[in-house]
């Protein structure tokens, strides 16, 4: 079973065992019940919103205590969980793919960064290259074959 991490819990919030959670993904909580950290397995019992991050309340953790041994832990959630479009893929499955351009390897995809409305893909080859995801660029993407088809202008590589 894979996972993905959606957070990390950064505060403990009052006395009876709810925690914060700092993520870009707050509405995943509002979908899934179930979340790992630190390989246990919680139930989501309560979720509300504070300051656009997440404070949840866990079946089992009941006080401060409890609470302060998931402080500074990863929130997983299991990768099967999320609903994706076609075109939409977890970093972790792109990492390492072969980069094709025009039929001949230029490298492997080492590092995605983010820059809000779209990635720039880090291409380690003879050379970095650096290519924006975008679909003028990116023609096909085969998890299967673990291969990124690109079609790159004269002089980005």
């Amino acid at each position: 079973m894979k996972f993905v991490c959606v957070g990390r819990v950064v505060k403990i919030v009052g006395l009876r065992g709810e925690v914060k959670v700092d993520t870009n993904m707050p509405e995943e909580f509002l979908i899934h019940k179930s979340i790992i950290i630190a390989d246990d397995t919680y139930t989501i019992t309560k979720m509300r919103l504070h300051k656009s991050m997440p404070v949840i309340k866990l079946e089992g953790v009941n006080s401060y205590e409890e609470a302060e041994l998931l402080l500074r832990k990863d929130v997983h959630i299991e990768k099967e969980q999320f609903s994706r479009q076609e075109d939409e893929y977890f970093e972790s499955d792109l990492l390492g793919l072969k980069v094709e351009n025009n039929g001949e390897i230029i490298g492997t995809l080492k590092k995605i960064i983010p820059l809000g409305h779209s990635d720039l893909y880090v291409v380690q080859g003879e050379k970095e290259i650096l290519i924006p995801s975008r679909k003028e660029f990116i023609k096909e993407i085969d998890l299967n074959e673990g291969i990124i088809r690109v079609e790159l202008l004269e002089g980005m590589f």
